[in-house]
């Protein structure tokens, strides 16, 4: 090989090497998250908390873990439609959770409003009640 693709090769390692680390650390929470579920297949992670983002095996008992969890929360599943899962509280908000395939082996499951904090109507509520006493 020349001295001169010795250097091209070399630069397109490096720069490649460079792109896929940089990939990496931007998702490492994801990857974090598919070395966990390697040791729990039928567990689940969250990847993001607010709102929530879980990464689970796709499978049914990884999926009722998550759903036991989530059923923990102020609210409550209401239907399902393809892949969204519909959930209301008791003032009667809507939350939205939706699956995504990542791979081949896992679900990522997405909340449109977060499971366990207050709702912002809730909030509002409270700072009215606490300003009105």
């Amino acid at each position: 090989m020349s001295k001169n693709k010795k250097i091209t090769v070399k630069t397109v390692l490096f720069s490649t090497v460079g792109v896929v680390g940089t990939v990496l650390w931007q998702k490492k929470d994801l990857v974090k998250a598919f070395v966990q579920l390697r040791k729990y297949p039928e567990g689940w992670v969250e990847i993001q908390r607010t709102p929530e983002v879980f990464l689970t095996k796709i499978n049914e008992r990884s999926k009722e873990n998550l759903f036991e969890y989530l059923a923990q929360s102020p609210w409550r599943l209401v239907d399902q439609v393809a892949d969204g899962y519909f959930w209301m509280n008791s003032k009667e908000e809507i939350l939205l959770l939706t699956q995504k395939k990542m791979m081949q082996d896992y679900w990522l499951w997405t909340a449109s409003r977060s499971f366990f904090q207050k709702s912002e109507t809730n909030n509002e509520e409270c700072e009215t009640t606490q300003e009105e006493a």
